[in-house]
């Protein structure tokens, strides 16, 4: 039996939940405690994370918080994907394409003709199905010396 994946807007008390799926998400990839304890700041989700130029959206199953994907608004017509992480327990049952499918259809409704993506490696695949083509590299927040993929999407507006 499928389990219904329902979406809503994030609020201040789910900070701390949605940093235990950041980090939770981002350590599944194999990366040691140290490269973790690294990245522990850029993936914190905190209040400010919810508001202005930025929206966090959650994925539900049964009223549980199982993923989430962070929008910024910094540019006329251009979006980034701050984040998009799902719970490693819930992996592999399409919440992420329903995170992701939410991001292109929102793009779309507000006209916005390219999606920025500063991708983990190990993600990047995830973002090619959607359309995603590399376009270069930037420099980790985290790490130093890291290089990133930077990602593309364009939509059609």
């Amino acid at each position: 039996m499928s389990q219904l994946i329902t979406l809503r807007q994030a609020r201040v008390d789910d900070c701390l939940v949605l940093t235990q799926i950041a980090i939770k998400a981002k350590a599944s990839w194999g990366y040691d405690e140290s490269f973790m304890d690294s990245c522990k700041a850029e993936l914190t989700v905190t209040p400010d994370c919810l508001a202005g130029d930025f929206s966090t959206i959650v994925a539900q199953v049964d009223d549980h918080p199982a993923g989430f994907y962070t929008l910024a608004y910094s540019h006329p017509g251009s979006w980034s994907i701050e984040a998009l992480f799902v719970s490693p327990v819930m992996m592999k049952k399409g919440i992420g394409s329903v995170l992701m499918q939410d991001v292109l259809q929102s793009a779309v409704q507000s006209k916005v003709h390219t999606l920025r993506i500063e991708s983990d490696p190990h993600a990047v695949g995830f973002y090619q199905r959607f359309g995603a083509v590399q376009t270069g590299t930037v420099a980790s927040g985290s790490i130093e010396n890291r290089c990133l993929p930077l990602l593309e999407i364009k939509l059609p507006n």
